[in-house]
């Protein structure tokens, strides 16, 4: 078997095969809450008004209920190792989230059950283990991570490691294999001249 060891001597066994089964997800959303700023809803003018309905001509706003999104709906899918997979959807159809749940950010604990502005429902199965029962030698971040649109680096890579692992991901090659190649094409202009 292979392994990853980090530190601390905690290791994971690769390769790793992601289960999800009946996993959803849902949130509470507050009235407004996803409300698109405009500058016309986000200017001053605008809170002058909502000031002076509310406290001069005492009108009150109609109060509005919560009401539930539900972002995943019972998710079944199996993730296998050395597989590459592509995940396609319009904007605000769950795509970030189902990749934040597999990586480990959106997890079915008893803590999130508990919350009463989301619900998640169903588990997550990495190489058959779900991650509460992993116990301290089990660190999902050590095999699955998400790196959002703004490529914040992971701090156990290097600079150079994670601008390699970034051109990876966006460009499907290897920066020091492009290296290698502007340079002997230097090299062979060099010799021509």
């Amino acid at each position: 078997k292979e392994w990853i060891e980090v530190s601390g001597g905690k290791t994971f066994d690769l390769p790793l095969e992601v289960r999800m089964e009946d996993f959803s997800y849902s949130v509470m959303l507050q009235p407004g809450a996803n409300k698109v700023k405009t500058v016309f809803n986000s200017s001053f003018l605008y809170s002058l008004k909502k000031f002076y309905k509310k406290h001069v001509t005492k009108e009150e706003e109609k109060m509005e209920a919560p009401t539930k999104k539900v972002i995943l709906d019972n998710i079944n899918l199996v993730i296998e190792p050395s597989k590459s997979y592509l995940v396609l959807g319009p904007p605000q159809s769950g795509k970030t989230s189902l990749l934040r749940a597999i990586s480990g950010h959106v997890k079915p604990s008893k803590r999130a059950r508990q919350n009463k502005n989301q619900s998640i429902e169903g588990k997550i199965l990495y190489n058959g283990k779900l991650l509460e029962e992993g116990g301290e030698e089990f660190f999902i971040e050590n095999a699955v991570e998400y790196i959002d649109q703004l490529d914040r680096h992971a701090p156990r890579l290097t600079v150079e490691e994670t601008f390699e692992f970034a051109y990876q991901c966006k460009a499907g090659g290897t920066l020091l294999r492009e290296k290698h190649w502007l340079e002997n094409e230097k090299q062979v202009e060099v010799v021509e001249k």
